[in-house]
């Protein structure tokens, strides 16, 4: 009688796996709890809802094009999007040992013994689950999504940071194009008063050293409107890499004004808007992270049970290939007797990182305080 007909093995099978899943408890570490309490209202100022898109407020169109611009084209937060990429990937590839695979196999060869040829065929199917007895593959599927969630607080820290940059940059170039304006309208004033001292010096009503102090003030103001057309340059080469692309290739508003700006709204600073920090979240979800790979580490300490089935076949007749099967189950137990002390140092290393993360994010929540 095949394996899988026989209702006392099944059993037994069902028994054993009972027995280890009493003992499954014994694997679990307990969370990790942050050293900063939080207080529930960091200041009383205000209720106002603070927008997401902050830039906004400002009311100026050509700014609200640029950080579009900017958040759809820089460099930098792409590469920031593709490592989030990255750790989804690799979130999913550990989730993937959380359910059974599934392998079809086929081949065929051809066997000479000198005296006679002869083709042999074959087919099957296997397939191999890890029972999570320990939580050691949940925690490490757990990890890994934790992971996913500080990249993304990582991408949204880059994007934030990536607007500021584009306002900052936008209104510094506004004023350096008024402070061009204002040194172009000074020199031709200085030019203008310089004809005068000559005329006047022409018919002597006027001093040489009038002549030559004026000369003087007509090149500081020309020195002035240089070093503002210089620094007005390098600000559109810095806009220019912020939005991806290179300078002196992008072509900027020139409608723009240095905003009006309002009141400030009455938000306040209540403890909820300090955890929307991206770098706090990040923070805490590598605690999270470390927490769970804790959990992994200790579990590999226990023994691993897998379970594999398969259906095989194996003839010399390529038409009978589909007619009999196979079918075999079987379980396989290891327990780590002896490693040197290896999985017993890796679960201290984990805890120490854990213990670190956990400073980590007090250290942070303090400074956001």
């Amino acid at each position: 009688m095949p394996p899988l007909a026989d209702p006392g093995f099944a059993a037994r099978v069902v028994a054993f796996f009972v027995l280890l899943l009493a003992l499954a408890a014994c694997a679990g570490q307990p969370p990790s709890s942050p050293p900063v309490t939080t207080p529930e209202l960091f200041s009383r100022s205000g209720e106002a809802a603070a927008p997401q898109q902050w830039w906004v407020a400002f009311d100026d169109s050509s700014l609200n094009r640029l950080v579009d611009r900017a958040l759809g084209a820089n460099l930098d937060l792409q590469a920031a999007y593709e490592r989030l990429n990255q750790a989804r990937a690799v979130r999913e590839r550990q989730e993937a040992g959380l359910f059974p695979s599934l392998e079809a196999r086929a081949g065929a060869e051809r066997r000479d013994d000198g005296d006679s040829e002869t083709d042999l065929f074959s087919a099957g199917l296997a397939a191999e689950y890890e029972l999570d007895l320990w939580g050691r593959v949940r925690a490490q599927a757990d990890a890994e999504a934790f992971r996913v969630a500080a990249s993304g607080a990582d991408y949204q820290a880059a994007a934030l940071s990536l607007a500021a940059e584009v306002a900052n940059t936008w209104f510094e170039l506004l004023t350096q194009r008024t402070q061009q304006e204002l040194a172009s309208a000074q020199l031709d004033t200085n030019r203008d008063v310089l004809s005068l001292i000559r005329a006047r010096f022409g018919i002597g009503e006027s001093a040489s050293a009038d002549v030559l102090r004026q000369r003087q003030l007509v090149e500081a103001s020309r020195e002035q409107l240089l070093t503002v057309q210089a620094r007005t340059r390098v600000l559109e080469h810095q806009l220019a890499v912020l939005l991806g692309e290179p300078p002196r290739g992008v072509a900027f508003p020139d409608d723009g004004t240095l905003p009006a700006l309002p009141p400030l709204p009455a938000t306040g600073v209540p403890a909820e808007l300090v955890r929307r920090r991206p770098d706090l979240r990040r923070a805490y979800y590598q605690l999270q992270a470390a927490d769970a790979d804790l959990a992994s580490a200790v579990a590999e300490r226990f023994p691993r049970l897998t379970l594999s089935a398969s259906l095989s076949n194996e003839t010399t007749d390529s038409e009978a290939l589909f007619d009999d099967w196979l079918a075999t189950l079987a379980g396989n137990l290891v327990l780590p007797l002896i490693d040197g002390g290896q999985r017993r140092a890796e679960a201290r290393r984990f805890r120490s990182l854990r213990e670190q993360r956990l400073y980590e994010y007090g250290q942070a929540a303090l400074v956001a305080f």
